[in-house]
């Protein structure tokens, strides 16, 4: 695969990057931007909790766990585009704009129709700015209740071991949908106190190669290899 990772550690304060031209191209943010729309169901209560039902439209979909009624905390584990697609039908394009442009996500352009603007339409986000977002999120600094970050930071935890937890999210448009690959893989690694950030965007990859499990198994190698991810740490085998 070809792209960029982007790192920050609070350890140091230090940021990284495998290529600087690509950490600061904004693209499209596909499933990374389901962070961020749990974040606005819950403070607009189009959502209650993260074990609010949401109901199968009976639509079949390729995603088999699609077919079938999910929880918010299911919706995000499986990325759950219809799921989702519905939650911004009721938040409504005002609400959506006011809560994107308040959250300082990416370039706050919510363009296009409004269950399709972070997959097709105007919406734009950096693997820097990606960082920037969570590096907010983690500390406090987005304008939502503790009870929305709690909720949104336990649905997207993937690993918890006896001394780290791993969270994170991925994301994927491509042709034919989208003009160019964007596989994304975003979210934190907690060391105790130390935040190591990262924000995975693959662009290109080999014919053989599975884009889907490659996003999150080329950013463990990172962490590994930076002996950032501990041994006990799950490998990620599929996503």
């Amino acid at each position: 695969v070809s792209g960029s990772i982007a790192l920050f550690d609070t350890m140091d304060n230090s940021l990284s990057c495998s290529d600087v031209s690509l950490c600061n191209e904004a693209t499209i943010p596909a499933s990374t931007f389901k962070i961020a729309n749990s974040m606005i169901a819950l403070e607009t209560g189009v959502v209650e909790d993260a074990e609010t039902v949401l109901p199968w439209d009976g639509k079949r979909y390729p995603v088999e766990e699609w077919n079938r009624n999910n929880t918010l905390r299911s919706a995000i584990r499986v990325s759950c585009v219809p799921c989702y697609q519905a939650i911004a039908r009721k938040v409504g394009p005002e609400r959506m704009k006011d809560w994107v442009t308040k959250l300082d996500y990416g370039n706050h352009d919510v363009s296009g129709p409004i269950d399709q603007f972070w997959l097709s339409g105007g919406l734009r986000i950096s693997p820097l700015q990606q960082i920037d977002f969570l590096r907010r999120f983690d500390a406090g600094r987005l304008p939502i209740s503790k009870r929305t970050a709690a909720t949104v930071r336990d649905i997207i935890t993937l690993d918890v071991g006896q001394s780290h937890i791993l969270r994170g999210k991925t994301g994927l448009n491509q042709p034919p949908d989208f003009p160019v690959l964007a596989a994304w893989f975003v979210g934190w690694l907690e060391l105790g106190e130390r935040r190591v950030f990262f924000a995975t965007i693959i662009n290109a990859h080999a014919k053989d190669v599975d884009v889907k499990p490659a996003r999150r198994k080329v950013t463990e190698r990172v962490l590994r290899a930076l002996n950032l991810l501990p041994a006990d740490a799950t490998r990620a085998i599929s996503d």
